[in-house]
């Protein structure tokens, strides 16, 4: 495998891993290749992470964008970051290629696009000349964000009444987002709904509706997405799980299971069309300020991540080079309050 590679391959060297956000920031970390290395530089953390956001993206997995049969014999090492260790990726002896800023012309559909997370999404996403589908249950609300968020960016931005719950329902959105736009680039699964209880209150109906909102809408919507994502040489699926899909809590049952489950559809559903041009991402955000469980967003929320942190995650996926795939990304408020 690509991620695989001996000392005499790498050999003996330092080398390090920058990344910068707008320009202003930098997250930083050195390791040295160490003996019989498989990958995995040793368990140094990173030297210095500077955090000016709010927010912390603690858990960034990044592999080639197709899997390879056997390494070039590369003297670099792209190191990656992550949670408790540096993971290196055979590189390349050329340097890199600048992130492909064209945008203008291509098409995305954002489920659960009216409010929070999916809104934040698909404003950034028509900012960049991108045409968006978004898709909500209430048809008020979904067509007053379209108007809005189409009439202040230079990509137009249409609303469709869509339960993702209901395949029908998904195979209509689809199928006029590329008849109105003619392709489709870009699949953001940000649908969700949340029941929170103990297992011994949690009814039949709420356990159906968490299930099928956060993982049937899914498949459903990546089943009708996918004949058009292959199409092109360079299309994403996104998906919008939580931390909550590795970490259990009292009370969440159900939300757990239907995030465990949506971490493990999204690394199955990557390794399936990785060859065919798709590339699949999965955010697992912590607490984020938005009207999730009927919460309304206030002052207090100011510690939380922001919708549009998301979304400024999701513009650097959609640009990010197309010779590699940072699959999973996980994200928390840099300073959530004492307990």
């Amino acid at each position: 495998m690509c991620a695989r590679a001996s000392l005499d391959e790498f050999g003996a060297v330092t080398t390090a891993w920058q990344g910068t956000r707008s320009g202003t920031d930098t997250i930083a970390a050195r390791a040295r290749i160490g003996q019989r290395g498989h990958g995995i530089i040793g368990r140094e953390r990173p030297a210095r992470v500077r955090r000016r956001w709010g927010f912390a993206a603690t858990g960034v997995r990044l592999r080639p964008a197709r899997a390879c049969d056997s390494i070039r014999n590369d003297k670099v090492a792209t190191v990656v970051c992550f949670s408790g260790g540096v993971q290196a990726i055979p590189g390349s002896l050329e340097p890199p290629k600048p992130m492909n800023q064209d945008l203008q012309g291509k098409t995305a559909v954002v489920t659960g696009g009216s409010k929070g997370i999916g809104y934040a999404v698909a404003d950034s996403l028509a900012a960049a000349g991108i045409n968006v589908m978004i898709s909500a249950r209430n048809e008020t609300e979904v067509q007053q964000a379209a108007r809005t968020l189409s009439a202040r960016n230079p990509g137009t931005v249409e609303g469709v009444v869509c339960d993702v719950r209901k395949h029908e329902d998904v195979k209509g959105m689809i199928s006029a987002t590329v008849e109105r736009f003619g392709t489709l680039d870009v699949l953001v699964n940000n649908a969700g709904v949340g029941k929170f209880a103990p297992m011994g209150e949690l009814t039949p109906d709420d356990w159906h509706q968490v299930m099928q909102t956060n993982m049937d809408g899914v498949f459903f919507c990546c089943h009708e997405a996918i004949p058009h994502l292959r199409k092109h040489d360079d299309s994403w699926i996104i998906n919008i799980a939580s931390l909550a899909g590795k970490n259990p809590f009292p009370g969440g049952a159900a939300y757990n299971a239907s995030k465990f489950a949506l971490v493990g559809f999204s690394e199955a559903l990557m390794l399936d069309v990785r060859q065919h041009g798709i590339r699949v991402n999965y955010i697992m955000p912590g607490s984020v300020a938005t009207h999730f469980n009927d919460h309304t967003p206030s002052e207090e929320d100011a510690w939380k991540i922001q919708p549009e942190d998301i979304a400024e995650l999701v513009m650097q996926l959609v640009t990010f080079p197309s010779r590699s795939l940072p699959s999973r990304i996980e994200i928390r408020p840099t300073k959530p309050p004492r307990k």
